[in-house]
């Protein structure tokens, strides 16, 4: 590999289906500079090797919009994982409240509940 070989991978908005992902796997293997593509639809990513002496990595993104998808800056991703996050938090401590409101966290409500078990299978089992 030369001195200008550099690999980048790129999050590449639009792709709906896996043949988006061919179009631009096809269009950066034919690009002059690019020494492989692997493109997924399913992570939205590009995975290219290039030689900078060649292609830029700007000229790269600009071959990708040319095809009418978008390249995401990496720089959004942050705060979209805090919030994914902080909402999975929120959604926990609801679930809890809602556990305890109603009993089920508390030991007096699983004394309750195998007591009514028991007494619905002493119904069963005498009515055999």
């Amino acid at each position: 590999m030369g001195s200008g070989v550099k690999t980048a991978r790129l999050r590449i908005g639009g792709m709906t289906c896996v043949n988006c992902q061919n179009k631009i796997e096809k269009k950066l293997r034919c690009t002059a500079g690019i020494l492989s593509a692997g493109v997924s639809c399913g992570s939205g990513n590009a995975y290219i090797t290039y030689d900078a002496d060649i292609i830029s990595l700007r000229d790269i993104r600009t071959v990708i919009e040319k095809q009418g998808y978008k390249v995401i800056a990496d720089a959004g991703r942050g705060p979209r994982g805090a919030g994914r996050v902080i909402g999975l938090l929120i959604i926990i401590a609801a679930l809890y409240m809602l556990l305890r409101q109603f009993g089920i966290l508390t030991s007096s409500y699983r004394a309750g509940w195998h007591r009514q078990i028991w007494a619905t299978a002493c119904c069963l089992w005498s009515a055999c």
